[in-house]
């Protein structure tokens, strides 16, 4: 089970990667297009986090009985990357693209 879980991970974050990357080539390439490209890449971009937490925090259940603190880093780790998600990554994709207003 800790394969499958290694491997959504790895595919998960290899997903959300180019969908970020995606990002910013167009904001360098086709900024026109930027605020289209932001509204359709959001959504899939907090679901993957969301993901990605959710994994995390399974492989840190798992994990526990054989080390505890392992097993509290993953789930911190889980938890960390759901709140930057939710809270942090909205602020810093306005820092760093703009508000949008201006497409």
């Amino acid at each position: 089970m800790t394969v499958s879980i290694f491997l959504a991970l790895g595919a998960a974050a290899t997903i959300g990667g180019v969908l970020r990357g995606h990002l910013v080539f167009t904001e360098r390439m086709n900024r026109a297009h930027l605020a289209v490209e932001r509204r359709r890449a959001a959504r899939p971009i907090v679901l993957i986090d969301i993901s990605i937490g959710a994994l995390l925090s399974i492989d840190g259940v798992i994990i526990a009985a054989t080390g505890a603190l392992s097993a509290v880093f993953t789930i911190s780790l889980a938890l960390g990357i759901v709140l930057a998600a939710l809270v942090l990554e909205p602020a810093t994709t306005a820092a760093a693209f703009g508000d949008g207003s201006e497409n």
